[in-house]
């Protein structure tokens, strides 16, 4: 577990039209840290993971019926490793790792009825 861990959000908002529907045209940034972390129970330095910060963006339009919106994640594209294992199965020196997403972007559109 990470000695340090943090992260925090933010969105901003106004009245706004889209498609002559009355909303909110809106914009968010939510950020997260972690420090460096041993992700074996046997603490080696070939299965410690680095710290690093993420960074996620989103802007979009909500009404009463709809929420549409674009993001953006990791949008700095920050090289990062969610877990690192020592192999099993004798003592082959394997190291297994799961990298973090890369920068990703999309869009969402929800309804409600």
């Amino acid at each position: 577990m990470s000695e340090w861990a943090a992260s925090w959000g933010a969105e901003g908002n106004a009245p706004g039209v889209l498609f002559g529907e009355t909303g909110q045209l809106y914009i968010g940034n939510d950020a997260s840290y972690r420090s460096d972390w041993p992700s074996n129970p046997l603490p080696s330095i070939y299965t410690t993971v680095g710290g690093y910060s993420l960074r996620n963006f989103r802007v979009g339009f909500r009404t009463g019926r709809l929420d549409s919106f674009v993001w953006l994640r990791n949008a700095f594209d920050q090289n990062c490793i969610d877990l690192l294992l020592a192999g099993t199965g004798g003592n082959t020196g394997l190291i297994a790792a799961q990298v973090g997403d890369p920068r990703t972007f999309g869009g969402t559109i929800k309804f409600s009825f």
